[in-house]
């Protein structure tokens, strides 16, 4: 992830978008931000639907930085077996 951080936030774009797997998609505010997992970490892609590209991007291993994510998933067609 360190090496990761060196890149310009275009070539970390690119990056993100071939070796990455995108994962899901959530609101904030005045941003749409794309999570997608990259190796070992996570990696947020930050869009303004008022500007052209990549606002920001945010990369990142602690799973509590997931959570924003968790209400996007649902889960009520998964049966529990007892």
């Amino acid at each position: 992830m360190e090496k990761f951080k060196k890149l310009t936030i275009d070539q970390q774009a690119k990056f993100v978008k071939t070796r990455g797997r995108y994962l899901s998609i959530r609101e904030n505010r005045h941003f749409l931000i794309d999570l997608y997992c990259v190796d070992d970490f996570f990696v947020e892609l930050w869009y303004s639907p008022n500007s052209v590209g990549i606002n920001q991007i945010r990369s990142f291993k602690d799973i509590k930085l997931l959570e924003p994510y968790l209400k996007n998933i649902d889960i009520s067609g998964i049966r529990i077996f007892n």
